[in-house]
């Protein structure tokens, strides 16, 4: 009992450690606090995920086992267009777009814009300019980008860690 205490303690210094690392401003002090607060929220909505955008190219990577299904977006205006996709493993096993046809072409592209969609307004909402998934392994479950400057890691067990330096 006294060890999950300890643990949760650990975990809430590491954000506030990463908060004064960037020299956070107060209202991503007040973004921050927004967001580990919904750190449950976070994880099962972008859990295993990566978004991210670079100009008016956008990024969702799924990530599973260590493999990778990216998926391409342009944004023009207020829309987003399905660009291209490279998948490793099968787009059955993804719930965000489920249940569409592989063979559908057409519906897939309109259930994955729709997804991107969905997943960047709710980014938009929490002030967030990026998520990645991609240090899973490593043992940092999320690493949330803040609008403007900053990051949050998110790590549910310390244990996890590989990198002997994070632990530190």
């Amino acid at each position: 009992m006294v060890y999950l205490s300890m643990k949760k303690t650990l975990l809430f210094l590491l954000l506030v450690n990463m908060l004064i690392f960037f020299n956070c401003c107060n209202s991503n002090e007040r973004v921050a606090s927004n967001l580990f607060k919904s750190k449950e929220y976070l994880l099962k909505e972008f859990g295993n995920k990566s978004i991210f955008t670079r100009g008016n190219i956008v990024f969702l990577d799924y990530l599973k086992n260590g493999k990778l299904n990216r998926f391409i977006f342009e944004k023009n205006g207020k829309q987003y267009f399905f660009i291209k996709d490279t998948l490793q493993f099968a787009l059955n096993e993804i719930k965000d777009i489920l249940p569409i046809d592989e063979y559908d072409s057409l519906g897939f592209k309109r259930a994955i814009c729709k997804t991107v969609l969905s997943f960047l307004n709710k980014m938009d909402s929490l002030q967030i300019s990026g998520i990645s998934g991609e240090f899973a392994p490593m043992g940092i479950d999320m690493k949330v980008y803040l609008e403007g400057s900053g990051a949050l890691l998110y790590v549910k067990n310390t244990d996890n860690i590989t990198n002997p330096q994070w632990k530190a």
